[in-house]
């Protein structure tokens, strides 16, 4: 039987191949998914790497599309970013419920605190988890 450690070691090798790289934040998305494997809130990772992957698409169209976009469309994008990231922090939220108070603060510093470096570190953190619904995607369809 597999451990839940050796099954997010896979899985990690198993992301970083499919989106040719390594994650930004490889620990914390480890520690993420030993809590998820460990409490069995597989669900919760869909739901998390979806959201995701959608913020980041939204990020990239508010980097890249600022300045051509439309006053009404640029502030629902921004809506949906702000709004879209707050579930991403109910998710993540979510899963620390189920671990100590240790990493809780870690997430709570590195992540969720009103600061331009969290929120970057959010986001980047919201890169790596999309890279996670691109294997959980591809296993859906093996």
């Amino acid at each position: 039987m597999t451990s839940v450690k050796e099954k997010v070691e896979t899985f990690i090798l198993e992301v970083e191949n499919i989106a040719y790289g390594e994650l930004e934040h490889k620990d914390d998305v480890k520690r993420l998914l030993e809590i998820i494997f460990d409490t069995k809130k597989e669900k919760i990772l869909y739901e998390l790497s979806f959201a995701a992957k959608y913020n980041t698409g939204i990020l990239r169209i508010i980097k890249n599309g600022a300045k051509e976009a439309e006053d009404d469309y640029f502030s629902r994008i921004k809506r949906e970013y702000s709004e879209n990231l707050t579930n991403i922090k109910v998710y993540l939220e979510d899963i620390l419920s189920g671990t100590t108070d240790f990493y809780r603060n870690i997430f709570e510093k590195k992540y969720f605190s009103m600061t331009q470096e969290s929120l970057d570190s959010l986001n980047t953190l919201c890169e790596d988890l999309a890279k996670v619904k691109l294997l959980l995607n591809d296993k859906k369809y093996a």
